[in-house]
């Protein structure tokens, strides 16, 4: 017994003393055996060191700790003494208490550190330090009177404030104080905006102070909500309730269809309304009965299920009707949202199923979808047009639904050359695309296509590119095709001209004055000449003889320039037939009529006709005329083929010019 006993206290003794003494002593004992001590002597020797050495330390500790205690005492003692007590030469004076506002704690300089820590309430500031509760009482009071002090980054007093207000208004609601003390947390704290918005309008919908129950200044729950429109608190019901006169039941139905994906058309509120208007249109036509029959017919797949091992699935068994009702009304008001998109050509549908269903259940929702889907057409197809307001918001998203309509538009363009109508459109389409970067491309192929046909027309919708480029864009602008330029500027120097109206455009912005710069661009150049009309008389009387041969040798001329315009192009060019055969005759008639300029294109289309590829057959023309111009004749610039018109002169009439 008395050995158990002796053992016992050895092992707490063991499991007291420092893992440092423990090892010395082994190394000691074994250093011992090593020298030749017996091993009994070893242990006796190791023994006593250890127990002096686990003495000495405990006798340490108690020092410590007594120390500790000490200063601990003092400390205690120096905090509970009466600051406002004096001791001079033995003797005290009493100083009467000072308020808190003329205190050196209140009214200090700088903002006493509060270590950071998650605010909840306003409890955190029951355990801070007096310099910091004086400090947020001045802050308080400095915020009510419209003072914001600058917190240096000690963010728990903006939040402490935050829920100071909040309880405040649960004792005594003011919707009104409160949305303005969230307004000025939130501009000059930024760090508790969304925190002070979620709460603000948690405490808003609560209090069910809509604009109709109002009465004159009282802040509404629609003032809340447009001064936070994207707040995700806000559900379907909450904005849309009083627009479309929900009824209750509809409410909820309309909030957990919202809560699944993104069934609502995020973004475009008139389409939300659209798609909420078109699903009850339908569900109209539709049975609650046969809702009802397919929802009770199935279960769904779910990670939080029991595992059916019948059908190798997870299937609640404890999903309400309610429920499953709910989510095949879903599945046709997404069915809705679908049919819409495709109405207006917006190809971004969204998947029908937001739950894994077994194959049960698919087929008995798909087999009520293809009896609702045929309901759901016709009425999609009575919905009016988008306004041009509700074009430019969808244009923002679907930036290139404008090259549809343009292509359209250039088919008829083609077809009458209206250049008013044409232009008329293309302003439409920029208007509705005001938003969209992609706009730039539609004005510069305008101005492509107008080129050659109405040339004033073609550098103003020019100079509105640059307008759209520069709006969305820092860089330069891309400046006009070669061969473009070649239709829009055959004068030497036109080019330049319409250069340096750019140039003064992009600094005045006076865009009246560039187009008139634009117009005197193309006017013909006059010459003043002032006749003497005796000397004419005189000359005349003299010459008359000479007049009248050379008047009759001029009309003969121009007779015969007139059979020369007259002639079709590929009979100019049966000239040149000891060089060209007849397809590649007919595509130099070709540039001709085309003011020798060919798409790439459409030069590859008429290759494609003739059996050729379209840079062999121009290859091969070049080759045949290098001789005789001692150059290409046909020109590969970006997008299209040029032609020069002397060259081509060349080819065709030898030297004539």
């Amino acid at each position: 017994m008395f050995i158990f006993v002796h053992f016992n206290a050895v092992k707490g003794y063991l499991l007291k003393i420092n893992s440092m003494i423990w090892f010395w002593a082994i190394v000691g004992m074994v250093v011992l055996l090593v020298v030749g001590v017996p091993f009994w002597v070893s242990i006796l020797i190791t023994s006593i060191v250890w127990i002096i050495s686990v003495i000495a330390q405990t006798s340490t500790k108690k020092g410590n700790a007594s120390r500790v205690s000490h200063e601990s005492n003092w400390l205690e003692r120096d905090d509970k003494r009466d600051d406002s007590v004096i001791d001079i030469s033995g003797e005290s004076i009493r100083i009467p208490p000072s308020t808190d506002q003329d205190s050196e704690i209140f009214n200090c300089d700088y903002v006493p550190y509060w270590s950071k820590e998650y605010i909840y309430s306003t409890r955190s500031l029951e355990y801070a330090s007096a310099r910091v509760k004086a400090f947020y009482k001045r802050f308080k009071n400095s915020f009510i009177s419209g003072e914001y002090l600058s917190l240096d980054e000690n963010e728990n007093y903006a939040f402490t404030l935050m829920f100071d207000f909040l309880d405040e208004y649960d004792n005594q609601p003011d919707l009104t104080r409160l949305t303005t003390q969230m307004q000025a947390l939130i501009e000059h704290y930024p760090v508790t905006k969304p925190y002070a918005e979620l709460k603000l309008i948690q405490r808003a919908k609560k209090s069910g102070q809509w604009k109709k129950v109002c009465t004159n200044g009282e802040t509404s729950i629609e003032d809340i909500m447009e001064q936070f429109p994207h707040s995700r608190e806000w559900s379907f019901s909450d904005r849309y309730s009083e627009k479309l006169r929900l009824s209750k039941s509809e409410q909820i139905l309309f909030d957990y269809f919202e809560s699944k994906w993104d069934s609502m058309c995020s973004g475009f509120e008139f389409m939300k309304i659209r798609q909420v208007e078109l699903f009850r249109e339908v569900m109209k036509d539709v049975k609650e009965q046969l809702i009802y029959n397919t929802a009770i017919s199935f279960n769904f797949k779910s990670q939080n299920g029991a595992y059916d091992h019948s059908q190798s699935v997870f299937t609640y068994h404890d999903l309400t009707i309610e429920e499953k009702v709910r989510m095949v009304k879903n599945c046709i008001f997404r069915l809705c949202r679908n049919k819409l998109y495709e109405r207006y050509e917006l190809n971004r549908s969204v998947d029908i199923f937001t739950y894994e269903h077994n194959e049960r259940s698919k087929k008995e929702i798909t087999g009520l979808l293809e009896l609702v889907g045929p309901l759901i057409d016709p009425l999609a197809k009575k919905l009016p047009e988008f306004t041009d307001e509700e074009e430019t918001e969808v244009n923002t998203v679907y930036r290139t639904r404008w090259r549809i309509v343009h292509e359209e538009v250039k088919a008829a363009f083609n077809q009458n050359m209206d250049v008013q109508y044409y232009l008329q459109n293309i302003h439409r389409l920029t208007k509705i695309n005001k938003e969209n970067p992609g706009v730039q491309h539609l004005l510069f192929d305008a101005a492509k296509l107008l080129a050659g046909i109405n040339n004033v027309a073609a550098l103003k919708v020019y100079l509105q590119y640059i307008d759209v480029y520069h709006h969305f864009f820092n860089d330069e602008e891309k400046p006009l095709p070669k061969c473009t330029c070649k239709k829009l500027f055959r004068k030497e120097g036109l080019q330049s001209l319409f250069e340096d109206i750019v140039n003064q455009y992009k600094k005045d912005k006076d865009r009246e004055k560039a187009y008139e710069a634009i117009h005197d661009l193309y006017l013909p150049v006059r010459r003043k000449i002032n006749l003497d009309k005796k000397e004419i008389e005189k000359i005349t009387r003299l010459h008359s003889e000479t007049v009248q041969l050379l008047n009759e040798v001029m009309d003969e001329e121009e007779d015969e320039e007139e059979v020369v315009e007259k002639m079709p192009v590929v009979n100019n060019l049966q000239s040149a037939h000891h060089l060209l055969d007849g397809h590649q005759l007919e595509l130099l008639g070709l540039f001709k009529q085309s003011d020798y300029c060919m798409t790439k294109t459409e030069v590859e289309d008429f290759a494609k006709s003739k059996g050729f590829m379209a840079n062999g057959l121009i290859e091969k023309i070049n080759d045949l005329c290098y001789e005789t111009l001692d150059d290409v004749l046909i020109e590969d610039d970006e997008d299209c083929f040029v032609v020069s018109d002397d060259y081509l002169k060349t080819i065709i009439y030898g030297n004539q010019s």
